[in-house]
C-alpha cells in the first residue's frame, strides 16, 4: 500500500534500467510502498554497464551514496540535483538539471 496525495494504491512498481534505445537491460519489482531509490545499485549491478556509460535518474534517486556508486563502478553520474532544506540549488545546477530533463526514458 502506499499513498499518493490522499489516496491509498495498492499494488506492484516495476523498477527498470534501459538503453538509450528503450531496451531493458535490469528489472525489479517491489510493492508499492518501497522507495525507487531502494533498488538503484540492484539495477545497477544486474544492467553490468560498462565503463564511462551515462546513468540517468530523476532526483528521487540523488544521494551521497549512490554519487559513490557510480564513482567506484566507473560510471557518468547524471541523476538529477535535489535542493535540501535551507540549500537551494546553484544556477549551475538549475542548468544541469534542464538539460538532463531533454533525455527521456523509454520503456
Amino acid at each position: 500500500m502506499a499513498k499518493k496525495g490522499r489516496k491509498t494504491h495498492y499494488g506492484y512498481k516495476e523498477h527498470i534500467a534501459t538503453d538509450e534505445n528503450g531496451l531493458v537491460l535490469s528489472l525489479e519489482t517491489t510493492a508499492a510502498n518501497e522507495h525507487d531509490s531502494l533498488k538503484f545499485e540492484t539495477l545497477l549491478e544486474k544492467a553490468n554497464l560498462p565503463d564511462r556509460a551515462k546513468v540517468y535518474a530523476d532526483k528521487a534517486y540523488k544521494s551521497k551514496k549512490h554519487d559513490e556508486i557510480l564513482t567506484d563502478r566507473k560510471l557518468k553520474n547524471r541523476i538529477h540535483h535535489k535542493a535540501v532544506k535551507n540549500k537551494p540549488l546553484t544556477n549551475w545546477q538549475k542548468k544541469f538539471n534542464s538539460r538532463l530533463s531533454s533525455f527521456r526514458y523509454k520503456v
